[in-house]
Parts: structure tokens; C-alpha cells; sequence
């Protein structure tokens, strides 16, 4: 029913119909339920749910030898080096085996 440009908006929307929700699990469920942001005819990018032909991502384990180059470590943190313009897919992968030892993906 709205256009909706950022998770903000999107709280902002829950909240006046009763639901509280924190940043972290918008974010999770945007992810879960594979929304995508698309440029609307206004030029504005929105939050919308994947046209048919879009694929989900393929799993990482048939993917990683390709674009894992090295992985580096400090403390608690890793830093994975991939190839120039695999870091997005690569991080898609990571985020689609929702691991609860992984907070996240930059």
C-alpha cells in the first residue's frame, strides 16, 4: 500500500499499527522474507518483494572456493577478501546461512 524507502519508515509504519520492533529484527525479517530495494517510477527506491524471475541466492558452499581469496582475523572479527565485486554476493550467501555465530555482514 505505501512506498516504503527505508527501514525507518518502515518501523515508523509498524509502530502506528501496534508492533514495536527493533532495528536488528526488521533487518532480519527484510532479509528473510528477500525483499529487495527498487527504483520506483519516481526514481525513489522503495522496499519491494522480488519479481517471480529473481533467484534466491545460491547456497555458499557451491560458490566460496570461487570467491574466497583470504580470510584474515582479529579478535572476534574476520575480514574475508574476495575478488573486485564479489564482496556483495559473497556477503548475500553469508547472511542467507543465518549462523548465529554471525552477527552480520559489511
Amino acid at each position: 500500500e505505501y512506498p516504503i524507502p527505508s527501514q525507518e519508515r518502515l518501523r515508523e509504519l509498524l509502530r502506528k499499527s501496534g508492533f514495536d520492533v527493533t532495528q536488528a529484527t526488521l533487518s532480519r525479517d527484510i532479509r528473510d522474507l528477500g525483499l529487495l530495494k527498487l527504483q520506483g517510477s519516481d526514481g525513489v527506491h522503495h522496499y519491494a518483494v522480488p519479481p517471480e524471475e529473481v533467484q534466491p541466492p545460491p547456497m555458499l558452499s557451491t560458490f566460496l572456493p570461487n570467491l574466497l581469496l583470504r580470510v584474515d582475523g582479529t579478535g572476534p572479527l574476520l575480514v574475508l577478501r574476495t575478488p573486485a565485486g564479489s564482496a556483495s554476493a559473497l556477503a548475500a550467501a553469508l547472511d542467507h546461512e543465518d549462523w548465529p555465530e554471525v552477527l552480520g555482514t559489511v
